[in-house]
């Protein structure tokens, strides 16, 4: 039996039976490990992991690594051995007499007791360590978790649990699955969970039976006739408008012997086709299997019959199109153009000149029958994680300049207002090579001068101080020293522009005089009485003119602006001599379209790493190689070469996220632009690309990735993630889940057939070929209605 094709249908897992699992703790008050790891789960997935292994580090004082030492445990051996002893199904007194013959206790009052507390908790807290640890090493885990099956059943005899006694369910109790506490596992939230179970449902066909169909053509030789037949052998090739080639042989002979029709190439094609025309269904057609939603929109609402029917009529549907094609095709071939002709002369010659009457000889096609299957290959544990922005990397790798290409110069909108000192204008000086710029004037200059005098005349000195270009005068300082007889009355008298002051024996201290911002020049005036010398010095504040500060800001403002409009031009040149260089018109534009699938699958693959990983596996800080940093040129640098223990960690990751998950199944569909961030919709809105599912990639702002765990990776997988990002070490895995993986736990296990599948719906379907049968009595064909619409042809 041939495989057609393969499909995955995706849906919410079975409701869980909750009297088939043991929810830990099985003791109403937590031991001292967990309540440690309850409050290490607040702080960090960091914390619970150092927490386990602490505890581990006990061991064996703490850690309980064989049940044999349990001191409880020969009766609960013995117990366990009782309980599969007894007829199915079995009476709670028959289940309240084995607790009683084994633990000498009545159920009820053993439950609640102390022995029941010291072989609960330290199973509970071994199997946590174990499950979060390296260090924590049991001896066989499935004993831990077979006794801990037995202490719950005592704990439902004990509660007169009525569900025991039916038929079957004490074996379920004793293959029940073990559920983590929900105040631990998972220890990291923030983890992707896989989220649902595909049904995994291949198609396969078989011949059943060749079946006559219509007619084909009747040949009738008249008595005495004599009609001899020349066939011609032509082989026709046909090139379409769609550039696929097609070499078809047809035969115009009386007995047709051409190719048979392969439904299983018709059914590639068909599925090829959905690709394009299915919003709401991811197809693989090739190796791997085709992914089914019963809607893109709705988070899985189908439970698992509802996704047997659609498997079914989707699988029913694509053989039902597969097979009108092969029979459009057939006619097709029957009228080909001939392009090229090789003739093959024959006689085919009917002779009746000696017959006893007229003969008819009635030709009917002959059809295959074939016999076309489901089977339900079991589980598959799926991840249905949403990608933001699917190709932000190749955005902003597209927005950096080419090497070699020439670099647009930085945008200068800098303000005039904006520069006061140097420092506010040199980033601007190499940025665009600027040349002229002098530094800013001072904010205060000073003007001095100083009179010398006698006093034997009157006015002395007159002046007018020029002030410097671009200042204003704005206050003076005055002091004055003489020397005269003693007892004398003097004076010195000092004028500054229209202020003044008379310095005598008593107001000898130096003056400050306010003026009024004066430019370019400002009379000074000193005279004196009664003094032998004196020296008068006068300082001048000058302060900056606002108007010479704007004009140094306009001018320099005026320079940068010049180089940069130079920096603008060579740019502009040189993308203009780019544009200007030659192109090879024979060069293929675009890019293959098997290779932009590699680079979708590969984005979508790293950002999916990136969210099932979470914090615990950070992809751009990954660094397996030694560098040798040396700079002393004497010293030969050593090449790169691999870190033993990085290299070892991380290839032990990246080994377990590229094997665990089944990459090469994984399917995507994409959503429009505006489920990414608003800044980038100009960018892609209008994106396009000779390859159209590549342009849907380019524009997407969000990607839905559907991708399954690889059979026999469950409970890895499922580790992984309970445990916030740490690989199993090694050791058997222990049976024990969550409270969210418990109803895809329970389905993987009842999986039946997973190699060769449980049979599903069948059905037949018919195909035409090109062979003919001659009916052996020459009548005409009939055909019978064996249902409401099943017609089965006579047997002639």
């Amino acid at each position: 039996m041939d495989d057609l094709f393969r499909l995955l249908v995706v849906r919410a897992p079975e409701k869980a039976d909750p009297a088939n699992s043991v929810q830990l703790p099985l003791w109403g008050t937590p031991s001292d490990f967990l309540r440690f790891l309850e409050g290490s789960r607040q702080v960090s997935a960091s914390a619970v992991w150092a927490a386990a292994d602490e505890f581990a580090s006990r061991r064996p004082s703490t850690l309980l690594t064989d049940v044999g030492s349990l001191p409880l445990a020969p009766e609960l051996q013995a117990f366990g051995a009782a309980l599969e002893a007894l007829p199915d199904p079995a009476d709670l007194a028959s289940l309240g007499g084995a607790v009683k013959d084994h633990f000498n206790d009545t159920p009820a009052h053993f439950a609640s007791g102390n022995r029941f507390r010291d072989a609960v908790l330290p199973l509970t807290d071994a199997l946590m360590a174990a499950v979060l640890s390296p260090l924590a090493r049991l001896v066989d885990p499935d004993k831990h978790v077979a006794a801990l099956r037995l202490l719950a059943v005592v704990r439902r005899i004990a509660s007169k649990d009525a569900t025991l006694t039916a038929a079957g369910a004490v074996a379920a109790a004793l293959a029940a699955h073990v559920v983590l506490p929900q105040e631990v596992f998972p220890v990291d939230p923030s983890i992707v969970q896989p989220q649902a179970i595909a049904d995994d449902w291949v198609v396969r066909q078989h011949i059943s039976r060749y079946e006559l169909g219509e007619i084909a053509k009747i040949e009738n030789v008249l008595l005495s006739e004599r009609r001899k037949h020349e066939t011609k052998f032509t082989l026709t090739t046909q090139q379409t408008v769609l550039t696929e080639a097609e070499t078809t042989t047809e035969n115009v002979k009386d007995l047709q012997t051409t190719d048979r029709f392969d439904l299983k190439s018709e059914v590639s094609n068909t599925l090829k086709e959905d690709v394009g025309v299915k919003g709401a269904v991811s197809v693989k057609y090739d190796s791997s299997p085709w992914t089914v939603t019963a809607n893109a929109s709705v988070s899985y609402a189908n439970s698992k019959s509802s996704a047997t029917k659609v498997a079914s009529d989707l699988a029913q549907d694509v053989v039902q199109r597969a097979t009108s094609k092969v029979t459009e095709r057939t006619l097709q071939r029957q009228t080909s153009t001939t392009t090229q002709t090789v003739e093959d002369d024959e006689d085919h010659e009917f002779d009746n000149t000696h017959g006893q009457g007229n003969v008819a000889g009635v030709y009917q096609w002959v059809n295959k029958v074939l016999k076309v299957q489901m089977f339900d290959l079991g589980p598959r544990l799926i991840f249905d994680i949403t990608v933001p922005e699917p190709a932000a990397l190749l955005w902003e790798l597209a927005s950096r300049p080419a090497k070699g290409a020439p670099v647009a110069p930085e945008l200068f909108d800098a303000l005039p207002s904006t520069f006061n000192t140097l420092a506010d204008v040199e980033p601007y000086l190499s940025k665009y090579a600027v040349t002229g710029v002098t530094a800013p004037p001072a904010d205060h200059t000073t003007v001095s001068a100083s009179y010398f005098g006698d006093g034997k005349k009157g006015f002395e000195h007159t002046a007018n101080l020029v002030i410097p270009v671009g200042y204003q005068a704005a206050q003076a300082n005055v002091q004055v020293t003489e020397e005269t007889t003693q007892g004398v009355d003097w004076d010195v008298t000092v004028f500054v522009g229209g202020n003044g002051n008379i310095f005598q024996p008593k107001f000898i201290a130096p003056v400050t005089f306010q003026l009024g911002q004066e430019e370019a020049g400002l009379p000074v005036a000193v005279t004196s009485s009664n003094v032998t010398k004196y020296i008068a010095t006068i300082d001048i504040t000058c302060e900056l003119a606002p108007e010479a500060k704007t004009e140094w800001q306009l001018k320099t403002h005026d320079t940068i602006t010049t180089a940069y409009l130079a920096r603008l031009k060579e740019y502009k040149d040189a993308l203009a001599a780019l544009a200007y260089q030659p192109t090879d018109s024979s060069a293929v534009s675009g890019v293959n379209p098997d290779r932009n699938r590699q680079i979708e699958r590969t984005e979508l693959k790293r950002s999916a790493i990136t969210l099932i990983a979470g914090p615990a596996l950070d992809l751009t800080q990954l660094d397996g190689l030694l560098l040798d940093t040396t700079q002393n040129p004497p010293v030969p640098q050593l090449p790169p070469r691999p870190d033993p223990v990085a290299a070892t960690a991380l290839g032990r990751t990246a080994r377990f996220l590229e094997e665990a998950i089944a990459w090469e199944e994984m399917n995507y569909f994409f959503y429009p632009y505006y489920w990414g961030r608003e800044v980038t919709w100009n960018d892609r809105v209008l994106v396009e690309d000779a390859d159209p599912l590549f342009a849907d990639f380019l524009r997407a702002g969000e990607a839905r990735v559907v991708v399954p765990v690889r059979k026999g990776f469950e409970a890895d997988v499922h580790f992984f993630v309970t445990s916030g990002g740490r690989i199993w070490h090694g050791a058997p895995l222990p049976d024990v889940h969550d409270s969210d993986y418990l109803s895809i736990a329970q389905e993987i296990e009842a999986a039946q057939n997973p190699e060769i599948g449980t049979p599903g719906p069948a059905w037949e379907t018919s195909i035409p070929t090109n062979q003919v049968y001659l009916r052996a009595d020459g009548t005409l064909p009939t055909w019978k209605l064996t249902d409401p619409w099943t017609w089965t042809p006579d047997a002639k």
